[in-house]
């Protein structure tokens, strides 16, 4: 992907999908599959927002990727599930395998 640096820069852009996904869907994804590839146990604890945060806490969202689309032709080539699970072996041939 390359941009003029003229045209982007001082632009922000979303790296997104477009497709709406809960914090409890990223949780148990990450839950799921570091249980799977990790042979470790993972406890998800849910508790209530901080409080001094709360009132800006927003429900739901989903970000836009067209910006990024638009501009420098980003498309999406993984699934969540399939990021997290690249994630998850990089942390284990760099971190894991040293021991």
């Amino acid at each position: 992907m390359k941009a003029d640096k003229k045209t982007i820069s001082g632009e922000v852009f979303n790296v997104a999908t477009g497709r709406p996904v809960t914090i409890n869907e990223v949780a148990e994804t990450v839950k799921e599959l570091i249980e799977r590839e990790l042979g470790r146990s993972v406890k998800i604890e849910h508790g209530p927002p901080p409080n001094e945060r709360s009132e800006t806490l927003v429900p739901g969202f989903c970000l836009s990727a067209k910006k990024i689309q638009n501009t420098l032709g980003f498309r999406p080539s993984r699934t969540l599930e399939e990021g997290v699970g690249q994630l998850i072996s990089y942390y284990r041939d760099r971190f894991l395998k040293r021991k």
